[in-house]
């Protein structure tokens, strides 16, 4: 039997010896032996920051979009009482129109026109100031320029220009109303 110190010079020389007669896929098979139980904590470690990244930036885009739905119901809510009143506004100059262009041909209604006539100027001059866009506002003019000559000079052909003008100016506000309610944008309009 060997002593405690021929046993330690015997696993020291052998120590020694291997190094140099291991080949280089030996080498690289104890290097990896070494490293795995290092790199798998940090591959763990680097996979729990990429979930975690990802979990984060979904969380974020959620967050923003339901962000921007509260925005927009806030914001129609905002707007409904313009809308609403835009609404009433474009209502009563469509029904002046048609009573205008109704009865000015119907005979004894000429004074019923006239009063119609004086109403839709009091609205157009004030009121539809307020919630018109500009092409409502584009609309009233050519109407405006339209109805002048029927009122001045009366005859089918005028007459029925007036309709046509008058229904393009009902078509717009149609159109403008219901800009108003899909795009959600206060005073900006096409």
């Amino acid at each position: 039997m060997a002593t405690l110190k021929e046993e330690y010079e015997q696993r020291k020389n052998t120590h020694r010896e291997a190094p140099d007669s291991l080949t280089n896929r030996e080498r690289t098979i104890r290097l990896f032996e070494r490293l795995i139980p290092m790199l798998v904590p940090v591959a763990g470690g680097l996979w729990a920051v990429i979930l975690f990244t990802n979990s984060q930036s979904e969380l974020a885009a959620k967050a923003a979009v339901e962000q921007a739905a509260q925005s927009r119901a806030r914001l129609v809510e905002a707007q409904k009482p313009f809308i609403e009143y835009q609404f009433a506004v474009y209502k009563d100059l469509t029904k002046l129109l048609g009573e205008m262009l109704f009865y000015y041909e119907q005979p004894g209604e000429r004074e019923k026109w006239f009063r119609n006539y004086d109403s839709y100027w009091r609205l157009t001059s004030g009121t539809m100031h307020f919630v018109e866009s500009d092409t409502v506002r584009d609309a009233v003019n050519d109407f405006n320029v339209v109805l002048e000559k029927y009122r001045a000079d009366g005859g089918m052909e005028n007459y029925q220009n007036a309709r046509k003008a008058g229904e393009t100016l009902i078509v717009t506000m149609k159109n403008d109303q219901k800009s108003s309610w899909t795009t959600g944008e206060l005073g900006v309009r096409r």
